[in-house]
């Protein structure tokens, strides 16, 4: 059985083995080769509650447990674990990303920095619904999803102990010695498809098989062009430090006529390009997950005749929205999954 790690802060360590002391049995789960997810707090209550003939979809001492868990992820700042590893992708969480005082403390930052901190998540809030709008968009194309697959399947056949996740990139080593072993054909080829996967579709990494992290732009762009963390994928600007800028110089609109060629160049779908409707695929991808993540833990990981309804409730309550629109946005998922994209009227791009 795989063993869980935590190679961060004191108090994740501390607040785990606490969790692990009250529901021991969660231990399985969080070593499973299968994702486990936290549910948002507000979702559990109705996932709790037993409605006319039917019974709950928690017991009691479920929803003790998964509020519990739901706690300590949030504190921690992670989403889950998965073979014992946790799982951090704060840009994924459904409320916006918070670090409690406290938790700074423990790690030595002084009020000026806890200050920075904050400041910085405030900045990075604008952006975060947009990367999580491309997340949305991801999922929902047939493309991306198949080609997810195709490297699952590819992953799978790899040795168990070079299944490494997340997947990223490999890190360059140096000149390694005459005697070192020569790298498994297999894996090698995999590392070329995942680079050639990662390049395409703009990400930095597969946190989990259904969390794809795209990259942000990057102004200014730090890294040396010859840094292996340099984007190969998007347009690459340069602006000199004497360039005057106008108001009337169009720049945007080259910026995404040029998003549209390497779309084309890439065989993606245009409406990937300059991604319109950010906020409205960030709620998708919202209703994706915690549907994903309440679905999970249900027996066999279907959701029983007549519950679909409580489902939603509980998505409403944590995305404080109404039915029509949760609804409204499984109804796409289903058009955009089937590569209806252009038959919801809502997501398609503006004319400038």
């Amino acid at each position: 059985m795989a063993t869980i790690t935590l190679k961060h802060a004191d108090f994740r360590e501390m607040n785990l083995k606490s969790f692990l002391k009250q529901f021991p049995h969660w231990k399985d789960r969080l070593t499973s080769d299968s994702p486990t997810y936290s549910i948002p707090a507000p979702a559990i209550q109705p996932l709790s509650t037993a409605r006319r003939r039917r019974k709950a979809l928690f017991s009691e001492s479920e929803s003790s447990a998964e509020l519990a868990f739901t706690k300590f992820c949030e504190e921690s700042n992670l989403l889950g674990f998965w073979n014992g590893a946790p799982i951090c992708l704060p840009v994924a969480s459904a409320k916006e990303p918070t670090v409690r005082r406290e938790c700074l403390e423990l790690m030595g930052l002084t009020t000026r920095q806890i200050g920075e901190v904050n400041a910085g998540l405030d900045d990075l809030r604008p952006m975060r619904q947009r990367i999580k709008g491309v997340m949305g968009w991801l999922l929902t194309d047939p493309g991306f999803l198949d080609e997810t697959q195709g490297l699952k399947q590819r992953w799978k056949i790899l040795p168990i102990g070079e299944r490494v996740l997340p997947l990223q990139r490999p890190r360059p080593v140096g000149a390694q010695p005459p005697t070192a072993k020569a790298a498994d054909p297999a894996l090698a080829t995999f590392t070329r498809d995942l680079n050639a996967f990662l390049d395409k579709w703009g990400l930095t990494q597969m946190v989990t098989w259904e969390l794809p992290e795209p990259q942000g732009p990057l102004v200014p762009n730090p890294l040396p062009p010859s840094a292996p963390a340099t984007p190969a994928h998007g347009i690459h600007v340069f602006i000199p430090v004497h360039y005057h800028f106008q108001q009337n110089d169009d720049l945007i609109r080259k910026i995404e006529g040029f998003q549209q060629q390497l779309a084309s160049e890439l065989q993606i779908p245009s409406s990937f390009a300059g991604l319109a409707h950010p906020e409205a695929y960030a709620r998708i991808f919202d209703v994706l997950h915690i549907e994903r993540s309440i679905i999970s833990r249900l027996p066999n990981g279907m959701t029983p005749r007549g519950d679909m309804g409580t489902v939603e409730e509980a998505i409403c309550r944590v995305l404080e929205t109404t039915l029509s629109v949760v609804r409204q946005a499984r109804k796409a998922i289903s058009l955009l999954r089937r590569g209806l994209r252009d038959k919801v009227s809502w997501l398609k791009p503006r004319v400038r």
